[in-house]
């Protein structure tokens, strides 16, 4: 059991990749079923800590939640965050850091959004690498509509910028008809 996280439906983990041991998730972000998102690192099996860090004010499941680290293009960077948290209809993308804590200091406001109305009840956010343990270079979110996709271009963003472009949505195909 994890006390700290009682009460809280886990809808979607954003694990650290890069930094996760065998013993230690490192700095994971936790999505819940009520629309907030939590820090948290669990080591030998035990909770180091777990803490609120934004909530969505939509009681609307975080279903997808994806992460990744990059440097700005800029002299004296310290390294920002790329947070990416789908719910059932809408995606939103959050920039900033160097912690977690920064980065969502950002947005006392929610951030702009996607949103692609439908009939789903649960979606899912996959990021895509080009080889294990880098960066990801593209995303596919399953939505109502259809599969909506996207390539990232990491640089100097700010807080409320966005690093995806050349992003198209891919209708399901169309149910044939009936029986012949």
């Amino acid at each position: 059991p994890l006390p700290l996280m009682k009460g809280v439906r886990i809808e979607s983990v954003a694990w650290d990749r890069e930094h996760a041991t065998e013993s230690s998730t490192r700095e994971i972000l936790i999505g819940s079923n009520a629309g907030a998102i939590y820090r948290a690192c669990i080591e030998n099996g035990k909770e180091k800590y777990f803490k609120s860090v934004y909530d969505l004010n939509e009681n609307t499941p975080i279903s997808g939640l994806q992460f990744e680290s990059f440097l700005s293009k800029g002299a004296g960077d310290s390294g920002k965050y790329f947070v990416m948290a789908a719910t059932p209809t809408r995606y939103y993308q959050f920039i900033g850091g160097p912690t977690f804590e920064a980065l969502f200091a950002n947005y006392t406001t929610n951030p702009a959004f996607i949103e692609l109305p439908g009939e789903l009840d649960y979606t899912e956010l996959h990021f895509f690498r080009k080889n294990p343990g880098s960066r990801a270079t593209s995303f596919l979110w399953l939505t109502g509509p259809g599969m909506y996709s996207g390539s990232f271009c990491f640089g100097s963003q700010n807080p409320h910028d966005s690093v995806i472009a050349d992003f198209k949505l891919l209708p399901y195909p169309a149910a044939r008809g009936g029986p012949a």
